[in-house]
């Protein structure tokens, strides 16, 4: 015999009741040691020039307070192409 639209509204208040504090839960944190962290770094002189001569006895990298020894260093020179980022003539020479 079918359920009376009275009986369904029932059954399915009492599934939400049940099945409310399995949406209430925390959600799921994952946590994983890393051994290698990338940080990029640009470096400019008081008037705004990039510094590309520094090597990496220049640089002094903390976690947390505490030094850490930098395992790999490297230098990149490659930068986009100035014409992406300039409309105008004039906002490129007011760069240089």
């Amino acid at each position: 015999m079918p359920l009376s639209i009275p009986a369904r509204a029932a059954a399915l208040f009492a599934l939400i009741l049940v099945a409310a504090p399995a949406w209430a839960q925390d959600p799921v944190t994952f946590k994983k040691t890393v051994n290698l962290v990338n940080v990029l770094a640009t470096v400019r002189d008081r008037h705004g020039r990039l510094i590309d001569n520094l090597s990496q006895d220049d640089f002094i990298l903390r976690e947390d307070g505490v030094p850490q020894k930098i395992r790999y260093f490297s230098r990149e020179t490659d930068l986009p192409s100035l014409s992406a980022f300039l409309s105008t003539p004039a906002a490129a020479s007011a760069m240089f």
